[in-house]
């Protein structure tokens, strides 16, 4: 079974916080404390919503993320007026390189909540370069010598 990049870090961090959800019950339990897992999960569950709805919003919107895929590590995209590089997708928060070097985080309750271009969903892009010359240039001439640079 092949798994993207972008799968792999957002399962490798739901196993971490798997982890340290079964972890956590055992400790109540080693504490004396007899808790069943089921009601540990609950109990906790319930905690987190109450203490950090944004925070559940954006778990949400990241599951949403890994379902939909409007992008995947290595997209070029905007969002929010930004541009760059996606390099990780995580459960709570999207990262984006900038060309000048910056990294981005974007909750990712805000990355599904706004309006997103992927620049790289079809692999090119048109452009379009206006060229000015003197009046009196050959314009046969001028047109050969920018077809040749670009092709």
């Amino acid at each position: 079974f092949m798994m993207d990049q972008t799968t792999s870090i957002f399962l490798q961090a739901m196993v971490k916080y798997a982890v340290l959800i079964v972890a956590g019950n055992e400790l109540l339990k080693a504490a004396g404390y007899n808790i069943g897992l089921d009601s540990f999960v609950t109990g906790s569950s319930i905690a987190v919503g109450i203490a950090s709805q944004s925070v559940l919003q954006n778990l949400a919107a990241g599951f949403g993320l890994l379902l939909f895929r409007p992008f995947k590590v290595g997209d070029r995209v905007c969002i929010k007026g930004h541009i760059g590089t996606v390099t990780k997708v995580m459960i709570y928060e999207t990262l984006i390189l900038t060309d000048d070097g910056r990294t981005l985080i974007f909750p990712n309750r805000e990355v599904s909540a706004q309006v997103m271009e992927n620049y790289s969903t079809h692999g090119w892009r048109r452009a379009q370069v206006s060229f000015y010359t003197a009046a009196s240039s050959d314009v046969a001439a001028t047109r050969t010598a920018i077809e040749s640079m670009l092709t």
